[in-house]
């Protein structure tokens, strides 16, 4: 795991994340708490929207989609991509997932 970054399109950085963001930059957050590990992905345009998301041991895949602006609109941003953690450290399997103000947050409990 690795502290802030901004990858481009597509980057994959040491192996720990992965975000394809399509006609857009991303950025990626970790956040260590004593009780879990918080990662902030910025997903500008998205709140309140569906999104899918699979919960591995190690990992977490994402893929949100900004909302259309009209039934024409087809230069909407999708954002999808993998976290992982450390699974001797970290409980992937059982993270929470959601969409707040164009950040989406993935909160995974250290294991005990």
């Amino acid at each position: 795991m690795s502290g802030p970054s901004s990858p481009a399109a597509g980057y994959n950085l040491n192996g720990n994340e992965r975000l394809n963001v399509e006609g857009d930059d991303g950025s990626i957050r970790w956040t260590f708490k004593n009780d879990s590990c918080i990662v902030r992905v910025d997903v500008p345009g998205c709140s309140g929207v569906p999104m899918s998301y699979n919960l591995h041991p190690d990992h977490v895949v994402f893929e949100v989609e900004e909302p259309a602006m009209d039934h024409t609109d087809r230069s909407r941003r999708k954002y999808n991509g993998y976290v992982k953690f450390d699974p001797v450290l970290f409980d992937a399997a059982n993270a929470k997932v959601n969409v707040l103000r164009g950040v989406l947050w993935i909160t995974v409990p250290r294991k005990h």
